[in-house]
């Protein structure tokens, strides 16, 4: 599954482990997985840590 957008959250569920999109999560009513309908989630974090110019 991949993502083109890099201002598009991703999320993965803590019990199936599934990836989605927020697009995807409004399948179900409130925040919940599209695929097994476990309500806790977490934001998954790029691979690269963003880089800020120092001042």
């Amino acid at each position: 599954m991949s993502f083109s957008s890099e201002d598009e959250k991703v999320y993965r569920c803590l019990r199936c482990g599934s990836v989605f999109s927020k697009k995807e999560q409004e399948i179900l009513p409130g925040f919940r997985c599209p695929h097994c309908g476990f309500k806790i989630v977490e934001k998954v974090r790029p691979a690269v840590p963003k880089r800020v110019r120092a001042l």
